[in-house]
């Protein structure tokens, strides 16, 4: 819907290079887009019957020590870019789940409290991903309001 607008700017109102290089300047900037964010009600229904996929960015020491959401998968923060330009069939062999893609594909971050998913969120944005979401208040929003946990 952006980039259709954004041609739709170009081919009918662009009569001069500056108002052009604007207009690229503010698409370019909105790239990484809004951050998307969902709530324990609306996540953990689809999560449990494995209707999203949900990756955790904590580290693995932090599942050992804490536990995890159901069903989530762990890809630390500083391993989520690597992770992601990863070929489709590395991803999967070292995952256990398909790779998602960046247009198709809806997936939620979770962490700790929300911090670093949010950090997750934007560096996958930069990379052309744009179907995701924060679960706000992740780990511990999940443990407070009664959400399962796996040791």
């Amino acid at each position: 819907m952006a980039l259709r607008n954004f041609l739709h700017q170009i081919t009918y109102r662009t009569n001069s290079l500056p108002h052009l290089q604007n207009l690229l300047r503010n698409y370019s900037s909105n790239m990484t887009g809004k951050l998307n964010i969902i709530e324990y009600e609306n996540l953990k229904d689809k999560v449990l019957d494995g209707e999203i996929t949900l990756i955790d960015v904590r580290e693995p020491a932090e599942l050992k020590d804490e536990g995890k959401i159901p069903k989530s998968i762990n890809i630390p923060l500083g391993q989520i870019v690597d992770a992601f330009k990863m070929a489709e069939s590395d991803f999967s062999y070292k995952y256990g789940v398909p790779k998602p893609d960046a247009e198709f594909d809806t997936f939620v971050l979770s962490c700790r409290s929300g911090k670093r998913a949010t950090d997750a969120f934007q560096k996958l944005s930069s990379l052309g991903y744009s179907n995701m979401s924060v679960y706000s208040g992740s780990f511990q929003d999940w443990v407070k309001q009664g959400g399962p946990v796996e040791k």
